[in-house]
């Protein structure tokens, strides 16, 4: 979260990402703020993490596709929900 406190009560997640972005927002050095659209992107990124949720169901996909294709009498029965991926596969920190 933006405040800096996680849901633990620790310091959240992506807060030094936040840092990041709001001292590139805020430098007078700054031209524009679309210069800082990179770290906006990776904040967004880090809250939401819509790469890494992409890239797990790609995964899920393609191992549900395998598992298909080698047991192809037993994958009648396979039902795999949609979102039934890992909530984070550590490949994004």
């Amino acid at each position: 979260m933006s405040s800096g406190y996680g849901f633990s009560g620790g310091t959240g997640r992506c807060f030094n990402v936040w840092q990041n972005f709001m001292e590139c927002y805020t430098n007078s050095d700054t031209k524009h703020p679309r210069e800082c659209t990179p770290l906006a992107d990776d904040y967004f990124e880090c809250l939401h993490r819509p790469k890494e949720k992409a890239r797990a169901e790609k995964i899920r996909a393609e191992y549900v596709k395998q598992l298909k294709g080698e047991n192809s009498e037993k994958a009648v029965g396979i039902t795999v929900k949609k979102d039934s991926q890992p909530e984070a596969l550590g490949l994004v920190n």
